[in-house]
């Protein structure tokens, strides 16, 4: 997995993880005990269209952006 860096709303992401294949956005943060305030992973979707996620063995509160292609926020779970 490659980590990168990325602004969003003005707040700095300095280590999000790609999830680039079936995989690895099916383990997500599975079993990940800890994560810094900028730390996270991204999920690159082809086009838009509905989905569901499964939180397995996640051990922490998160937040899921949703960003349409222009950068957008538009959903906040």
């Amino acid at each position: 997995m490659k980590n990168i860096s990325l602004e969003i709303n003005g707040v700095l992401f300095d280590k999000l993880t790609v999830a680039e294949n079936y995989q690895e956005m099916t383990e997500g943060l599975e079993n990940k005990m800890q994560i810094d305030a900028d730390e996270g992973m991204i999920y690159v979707f082809g086009s838009d269209t509905s989905l569901a996620f499964v939180n397995e063995n996640r051990y922490l509160d998160i937040d899921m952006i949703m960003v349409d292609v222009q950068g957008k926020i538009t959903a906040v779970h």
